[in-house]
């Protein structure tokens, strides 16, 4: 790891860079459906904060095709799922959207239920919403995620200027609330890491 990491340190940066000039220019009438996987197991509280979140993606909502993937034996987030108006009536809404801005953004939303099985993983959650997607595009939210506004175009235009022999992006990643305490200051330290040095070494 030491090695990998050096070699990030010292080696040209794969990165790539997307200006605010180069979003402005996408039409969103080029832009393809993009697929979003959301895992979720036992994480009730936080449905209601990634629904919030991926309604503030700059992107198209008609080419939004959104999986939020649930197993069947977790009662608690499927009842939550049911109150959001997921699977129908709708109970609760989200903050600060009106019933009828609300109705609307839940029609890109599609709730897929895992089976029951001994081995509850989020790979296994994923497969089955991958079986399902529309999109030519696939990303993977976690329930926590605070997705960049543009992130889901920065990753179109990247795509674009890789060309076609490559079939995934990598985000950069880090804690936003970094400095709440001296744990999350470690967590952001050890991203950092991973991020700029050991995955550029790699």
């Amino acid at each position: 790891k030491f090695y990998i990491s050096m070699h990030g340190l010292t080696g040209t940066k794969k990165v790539i860079q997307i200006t605010d000039e180069d979003i402005r220019a996408i039409r969103d009438e080029d832009l393809p459906i993009y697929t979003l996987l959301v895992p979720l197991f036992h994480e009730e509280e936080m449905l209601p904060h990634i629904l919030s979140n991926i309604s503030k993606v700059d992107y198209p909502h008609d080419k939004l095709d959104v999986k939020i993937l649930m197993e069947e034996e977790d009662e608690e987030t499927l009842g939550k799922a049911r109150k959001l108006g997921l699977f129908g009536n709708i109970e609760e809404v989200i903050s600060p959207m009106t019933l009828p801005e609300y109705r609307k953004f839940l029609s890109i939303f599609h709730p897929v239920v895992v089976p029951n099985a001994e081995l509850k993983t989020k790979p296994r959650a994923c497969n089955y919403g991958l079986k399902r997607a529309r999109g030519e595009f696939v990303v993977i939210y976690d329930a926590e995620d605070l997705p960049d506004r543009d992130q889901l175009k920065k990753v179109y235009l990247a795509f674009r200027r890789l060309g076609k022999e490559y079939a995934c992006v990598q985000c950069m990643l880090n804690f936003y609330n970094s400095r709440k305490n001296a744990l999350t200051r470690w967590f952001s330290i050890e991203y950092s890491y991973y991020y700029d040095y050991y995955i550029q070494g790699l």
